[in-house]
């Protein structure tokens, strides 16, 4: 169960399913979320801060935590290894931008046991499920870090599949971006990427939810991708690229990973034939 619903959640804090783990995962890079998960979150929520300890850098400004760290947050907020970890947010795109990177770091970290509240915490309130300012002290979990690295790619990964063309690429930057500008060197794509923007593509707009299985498993053989080969989510800095990965494993996708340096590692690295444009300006236009 890799999507949950508010209703489903209430239903396990009624029958006090006690391996359920609810974290808000709210993130943002010009302000403090811990001061909104203090004016309100779900109930019994735990904040966990998806950039704690992170050293970030030029090419990597979204990083992820060094296993210790990660670890010690987890356990910090009552995650065992058996937990059933719900993680939410309270950001655009009903809970799956940051809700996304979350999941794939508690993947990466070897917790297989994790969901995203469709549609954040606006679902929740949008259920006339009440919110809270009390913090709760949850006993320490016992979590133990197991990477698995083979959800993250490098950039000699990338390099190694122009050539190999293993694992298919999926880009969910805006569409302009990933067309391309001569007047602007940072956009262009990866050769042979597809473009699956988060927000014109793979969220349903008139719900606010992520659309349905059925209609995500559509969208990925109209842009010819194979859901039994391995595909690779890309975007500027291994944000976004997340729910291309998660979407993916929803759909049924067994080999999927992220491009954590993406697009901004690189074009920094780029050498003759890494980078690719579309000439056609007027369907470039983004949405976003």
């Amino acid at each position: 169960m890799s999507v949950v619903t508010a209703d489903w959640l209430k239903e396990q804090f009624i029958i006090k399913q006690s391996d359920v783990v609810v974290l808000d995962v709210t993130w943002y890079s010009a302000k403090d979320a811990f001061q909104d998960f203090l004016l309100k979150h779900i109930p019994g929520a735990q904040k966990f801060d998806i950039m704690k300890d992170v050293q970030n850098t030029e090419l990597f400004p979204r990083n992820v935590p060094d296993p210790e760290s990660f670890q010690c947050q987890a356990k910090q907020v009552g995650v065992n290894n058996g937990s059933h970890v719900v993680v939410y947010d309270n950001t655009p795109f009903c809970g799956y931008f940051v809700g996304s990177r979350a999941w794939w770091l508690f993947k990466l970290h070897g917790h297989d046991k994790v969901s995203i509240l469709d549609g954040g915490i606006k679902s929740w309130e949008q259920g006339g499920y009440p919110v809270s300012t009390h913090i709760e002290y949850p006993m320490p979990g016992n979590f133990d870090v197991k990477m698995n690295l083979s959800l993250k790619k490098s950039h000699s990964d990338m390099v190694d599949n122009l050539s190999t063309r293993c694992y298919q690429v999926c880009d969910t930057r805006a569409y302009a971006d990933f067309c391309g500008s001569p007047n602007d060197p940072w956009t262009g794509h990866y050769p042979g990427a597809v473009s699956m923007n988060l927000a014109t593509t793979l969220i349903d707009k008139d719900n606010n939810r992520l659309h349905r299985v059925e209609k995500l498993c559509q969208i990925f053989k109209e842009h010819n991708v194979d859901l039994n080969k391995p595909i690779v989510g890309m975007c500027k800095s291994g944000m976004s690229s997340c729910t291309a990965a998660f979407v993916a494993r929803l759909c049924g996708a067994t080999d999927v990973a992220v491009y954590l340096g993406g697009y901004r590692e690189w074009i920094a690295k780029a050498q003759t034939g890494f980078l690719e444009q579309i000439s056609d300006e007027i369907n470039c236009n983004s949405i976003i």
